[in-house]
């Protein structure tokens, strides 16, 4: 499935890049799931009433991918500053609800897992002890240390998962 282009999304005027502006924000309210999402708040919203932090963590996410199709395409627009507001809020938000470490269920991991889908996920890295969020730049196959003998970020005698939006992956 991909992705339905919602045409003249936030009801933004893009001139002759009204199309990729579109299909941009478009791919980034798109769940592969197959649920598309016609604002950020909307795509997030599974997240609301459980622990703040995933919830704006999402939210400062989702805008900072819309606010990436501002830049690429629609930069001159009106609707523009808005997002810019929005991304400031709600990443100040994710900032201010940021655990120290947080311990989270199986189940919320499992619900955040499967209901949240983003380009650039945040993580949860699973321990025998406890779960500690962690942000996420980009993931790639050789992003993974494949011998935890040699990664100083591993321990021997603890096997880890990490968790994104994306599923689960084990280390």
């Amino acid at each position: 499935m991909s992705a339905k282009v919602i045409n003249n999304i936030f009801g933004s005027k893009c001139g002759a890049l009204q199309t990729t502006f579109d299909t941009c924000a478009s791919n980034s309210l798109y769940n592969p799931t197959g649920q598309q999402f016609q604002t950020v708040e909307t795509f997030c919203a599974s997240l609301q009433f459980g622990p703040q932090y995933p919830y704006y963590l999402c939210l400062c996410d989702q805008t900072s991918l819309i606010v990436a199709c501002y830049n690429t395409a629609c930069a001159s627009d009106a609707t523009f500053a808005a997002f810019l507001g929005g991304q400031t809020s709600y990443c100040n938000a994710a900032k201010d609800y940021r655990p120290a470490s947080t311990s989270y269920s199986a189940a919320a991991i499992a619900a955040t897992a499967s209901s949240v889908d983003s380009a650039k996920p945040p993580s949860l890295v699973i321990n025998s002890n406890a779960v500690t969020a962690a942000p996420v730049a980009t993931a790639s196959s050789s992003s993974v240390p494949t011998d935890p003998k040699k990664s100083g970020s591993f321990s021997r005698s603890i096997s880890a998962l990490v968790v994104t939006a994306c599923g689960i992956l084990m280390l």
